[in-house]
């Protein structure tokens, strides 16, 4: 299987949009920003504490991996409401399995291959009850919100693609946005709610966005696509919009 899936969970919020994006981002290698590099070593230092039942401080000034940022007091306090979710859950719900970075085949439940469908959950909670996925943003640039967030509803299938809950629960853990509470977590959703937007919302979008004529569609979506500089669809809302400003000003002289 290869390391990052054509229909990828993390970026399904502008796939399912703009069906064309899957063509103009596959393959492309996309270069690493200190931005990037500091998230990366902050989901490391998540990674090894959850697996060595270690708290992030005690990994201050240690680099966890080859090129990762060093572990400061700011990212082990971020990582540390994770952590704290965590432990509460699990301790609300004896006989939770913890799972990170676990590999989910996502594309059964959707219509397509395990190949051209799956992702990797930060943090997998399951019982006999439901399945939790936890999902880590250290950034502070873009309020990611658990409620209809599309990624982790991606992974929540590839959760019931292993086996079948009663609920399934979302939540977005970014403790270093400013103005909102570090976790956020969406409704429970029911196993038929969530069949219901994945055959409503995704199944219909798979062959489409499989295909080699896929159309584009620009919107909030565009930022971090590939082809965002010399999108066509963009280049049609520009206009569009230059037109409509050339025409409101021509009403007012």
């Amino acid at each position: 299987m290869a390391d990052h899936a054509i229909l990828s969970p993390s970026s399904s919020h502008r796939w399912l949009e703009c069906p064309g994006s899957v063509r103009a981002n596959w393959g492309v290698h996309r270069e690493s920003n200190e931005h990037a590099l500091l998230g990366t070593s902050a989901h490391g230092l998540l990674e090894v504490c959850l697996r060595l039942g270690t708290q992030p401080r005690d990994h201050l000034g240690s680099f966890l991996a080859p090129g990762h940022n060093v572990v400061t007091e700011d990212m082990a306090d971020a990582v540390s409401y994770a952590l704290d979710y965590v432990e509460g859950y699990v301790a609300n719900h004896p006989g939770t399995v913890v799972r990170v970075e676990q590999r989910l085949v996502i594309g059964p439940q959707v219509g397509c291959s395990a190949e051209e469908c799956f992702g990797s959950g930060d943090i997998t909670l399951t019982n006999k009850q439901e399945a939790v996925s936890v999902d880590y943003k250290h950034g502070t640039g873009a309020a990611v919100t658990a409620k209809d967030n599309t990624q982790l509803r991606m992974y929540l299938l590839g959760m019931r693609n292993e086996r079948r809950y009663q609920r399934y629960r979302g939540v977005i853990v970014q403790p270093r946005l400013r103005g909102r509470k570090p976790v956020q977590e969406a409704p429970a959703l029911s196993d038929n709610q969530l069949m219901a937007w994945a055959n409503k919302v995704v199944r219909p979008i798979i062959p489409i966005a499989l295909s080699d004529d896929a159309p584009r569609k620009a919107g909030k979506w565009c930022y971090y696509c590939a082809d965002y500089n010399s999108c066509p669809a963009r280049d049609d809302e520009r206009q569009l919009s230059a037109q409509k400003e050339f025409a409101s000003t021509s009403s007012l002289l």
